[in-house]
């Protein structure tokens, strides 16, 4: 017997079914929906539209037993500097600059904007944390179970798309036909989803639990890096608290409690090979 044919579940499961591209990628699942925007984008998981204050209050508390500083009050928002010279201004535009600069000074006139507004670090850490909250309220089945209806569809996708560019391929490039500006488009895409295809394969060979919280743990990771916290550290190896072992006791995610904490040192060691 050969091997079973992937099978496409955005188009096949859904009503009414949707018909994307591999570079787009559109799952829904009662209040669960994973989608993605480009070909190798890792998927984007979103459990709940309104950012919940439970998910503020959990980062507080995981913040304040790390013992992770942070300020409640507004960082200073950043100013944009603008100068302008007077030379080569026309007087309609140098009435203007009389009128409303701030300060003028040696021939130079300059103009003070806010071009973001203030953040506290609380909120910061919320900007970070929030994307993965979605992964967290999936169960550790249900993650496997979606993952794996992504990855399929993914190849299924790709698949169906080499193959339907091949035969166009062979009917505008044969013995009869040639037409070299479509054959060029053509054979560039068809290289392109090859090229994907071969590479998604091979970064997700199998399902796992955490294929979903990798990509989005990465940045975390990279900012517990940035204050000193070391990877020793975070794989609860050092006497201090692993931030991110806590993370996950606070939000339920994955297996505590045994002496390893395999979930937490498989998800680092997996970021760390990347």
């Amino acid at each position: 017997m050969g091997k079973t044919k992937p099978k496409n579940w955005e188009r096949d499961l859904q009503t009414p079914n949707i018909h994307n591209p591999p570079e787009s990628f559109y799952f829904r699942f009662r209040n669960i929906v994973i989608y993605t925007d480009g070909l190798l984008e890792p998927p984007t998981v979103l459990t709940h539209k309104v950012a919940r204050v439970e998910t503020a209050d959990k980062v507080k508390e995981w913040l304040d037993r790390c013992n992770i500083p942070y300020d409640l009050q507004k960082v200073e928002p950043i100013v944009k500097v603008e100068r302008y010279p007077e030379k080569g201004m026309d007087d309609k535009t140098l009435q203007w600059f009389q009128k409303y600069s701030t300060f003028y000074e040696n021939g130079i006139f300059i103009i003070k904007t806010i071009s973001s507004p203030g953040r506290s670090e609380l909120f910061k850490w919320l900007d970070i944390i929030r994307p993965v909250a979605h992964v967290f309220d999936l169960s550790q089945g249900r993650r496997k179970e979606l993952f794996s209806i992504y990855r399929e569809t993914m190849i299924a996708k790709l698949t169906e798309a080499i193959e339907s560019i091949d035969k166009a391929i062979s009917n505008i490039w044969n013995e009869n036909t040639r037409l070299p500006i479509p054959y060029n488009i053509l054979n560039r895409i068809n290289n392109d989803y090859k090229i994907s295809l071969k590479e998604f394969k091979k970064t997700h060979r199998r399902t796992g639990e955490h294929k979903f919280l990798y990509p989005l743990i990465k940045p975390l990771v990279e900012k517990f890096h940035e204050i000193g916290i070391s990877n020793y550290r975070l794989m609860g190896y050092s006497k201090e608290p692993s931030p991110l072992i806590i993370l996950f006791e606070i939000f339920g995610y994955g297996s505590f409690g045994d002496e390893d904490q395999k979930d937490a040192r498989s998800i680092l060691k997996y970021i760390r090979n990347q």
